[in-house]
């Protein structure tokens, strides 16, 4: 309980240090990184699977 507790006033303080812009931009940087690593594994010998409704990244060796 207490790690939990101090886990949700740590990022609450983050939010309050970054502001609604800050944390807007952070999404964003975070957004388009996933986006390029997304593409470079398209391009690569990885195999990408994403979905739009869970903000994780899976990435599969493609065995030929």
């Amino acid at each position: 309980m207490v790690f939990q507790a101090l886990l949700a006033n740590i990022s609450a303080m983050y939010a309050v240090y970054h502001g609604p812009d800050g944390l807007r931009e952070i999404g964003c940087k975070v957004h388009n990184a996933a986006r390029l690593l997304a593409l470079g594994n398209v391009l690569s010998t990885f195999s990408c699977i994403t979905d739009s409704h869970v903000p994780a990244l899976r990435a599969m060796f493609l065995l030929e």
